[in-house]
């Protein structure tokens, strides 16, 4: 859509895709996370929300969802993390993948009140 703000887009220069791999989605991942981070901060309560699926090519993946109440009651539901899963599906496991997706953020983990796991 910016690009209809130019008076002559055909001078508009594609990034190629080394540029979007190597520094405008690492940009664009730490904007990201910098506003999660607010949002963490500002939360009264978050619940953690887990999901674990395995796609029909048999590759397994775990993601981490934040239910955040604020302090007047408003809720947001925010995606957090997701990655896939290397190992077997033992309890353990999954507790390092979930710190290590929680840890991501700077924010008072005390915050987090309750956990959901969905299988």
């Amino acid at each position: 859509l910016e690009m209809m703000n130019y008076e002559r887009p055909e001078k508009l220069k594609i990034p190629d895709p080394r540029t979007f791999r190597t520094k405008l989605i690492p940009e664009a991942m730490t904007l990201l996370i910098k506003e999660i981070e607010k949002k963490l901060a500002k939360a009264e309560a978050i619940t953690l929300i887990v999901d674990m699926w395995t796609t029909r090519m048999m590759t397994d993946y775990i993601a981490l969802g934040a239910s955040i109440i604020f302090d007047n009651f408003q809720q947001e539901l925010l995606i957090i993390g997701m990655m896939r899963m290397k190992q077997p599906h033992t309890a353990e496991y999954i507790k390092i993948c979930i710190e290590d997706m929680v840890n991501k953020y700077k924010f008072n983990k005390s915050k987090i009140k309750c956990n959901y796991i969905y299988f």
